[in-house]
């Protein structure tokens, strides 16, 4: 991790937060295939599941916890790396809108029927930090957890609060989950989300050091401020995580945030001035919804 400033011309004191970025997992899924992943989402070495316990668990943790598996098993990092040790990292996850349309029809059958007409475990796994608490208790972490966002936005927020969280501690690593449901259509079958839709999840193990890190992930603040800008979102993030699989640099504007950077550990990063070689909102739209693995 690394927090510098210089002064750039008419661009006065602009900081660059650097860190190393381990592991990242990109995971697209059609609502009505979830049942697939309660029977067992994670297979990572320390996972600590039960059938019941995956029961109630709502749908964008549910991804969340896949993502984060498929990035521990798909990473080239050595099994004996210290950058395997996960049990003191962190966890923040931002979702959109948890849990909103499940909860809907819950909450008419309470003023209906009242707590005899609602499961005990619909609130608990539907409030923004259950998602990260879930995670921490899954794979065994024991460093804090909590959530970011909740709604439009979630993934700026999501960054904006890794960066500070690892910035500010002694942390070894942290998991930052991002994640919606998209469109997000009214629920079937009482509390169920439409088949149709798509849950979508990215996930980012961050540590402060890229030491040993095939990436490295930059956000870089007091730039001015890009007026042409389209709105940063889950589609942009998943468009650049999976160009880091083609060894190609990435970034892109965090509205008026500031600027967001993936590139190589062994390239020195150019950047938001790479904004240039990055794809357009159109484009990225058809790469994401084709490179998603599902």
């Amino acid at each position: 991790m690394a927090l510098s400033q210089e002064a750039t011309g008419s661009m006065p004191n602009p900081s660059t937060f650097s860190c190393g970025l381990a592991y990242h997992a990109v995971l697209r899924v059609e609502a009505g295939r979830l049942h697939e992943y309660r029977v067992s989402p994670a297979s990572a070495r320390g996972a600590a599941l039960t059938a019941g316990f995956l029961k109630h668990v709502d749908a964008q943790t549910l991804l969340g916890m896949a993502a984060i598996d498929r990035a521990m098993r798909d990473s080239a990092i050595p099994p004996d790396s210290p950058l395997r040790d996960f049990d003191k990292w962190g966890v923040i996850a931002a979702p959109r809108f948890l849990g909103r349309v499940t909860l809907t029809p819950v909450i008419s059958n309470f003023n209906v029927e009242g707590a005899w007409g609602v499961s005990p475990h619909h609130v608990p796994h539907r409030s923004l930090h259950s998602f990260s608490g879930t995670v921490s208790q899954v794979f065994r972490m024991h460093g804090p957890n909590f959530g970011a966002g909740g709604g439009p936005g979630c993934e700026i927020e999501g960054l904006l609060a890794a960066a500070s969280t690892l910035s500010g501690s002694a942390l070894p690593g942290l998991w930052l989950a991002i994640t919606r449901v998209e469109p997000e259509l009214p629920p079937v079958n009482g509390c169920h989300i439409d088949p149709d839709a798509m849950v979508e999840a990215v996930v980012l193990g961050l540590v402060p050091v890229p030491t040993g890190c095939p990436f490295r992930m930059e956000l870089t603040f007091g730039l001015p401020k890009n007026e042409g800008a389209d709105p940063f979102d889950l589609s942009t993030l998943a468009a650049m995580v999976n160009r880091l699989d083609q060894g190609h640099e990435s970034s892109v504007a965090l509205g008026e945030a500031g600027w967001l950077t993936f590139g190589p550990t062994h390239k020195t990063l150019a950047g938001p001035h790479a904004l240039e070689r990055f794809p357009s909102r159109s484009a990225l739209s058809v790469e994401t919804d084709r490179r998603m693995p599902s």
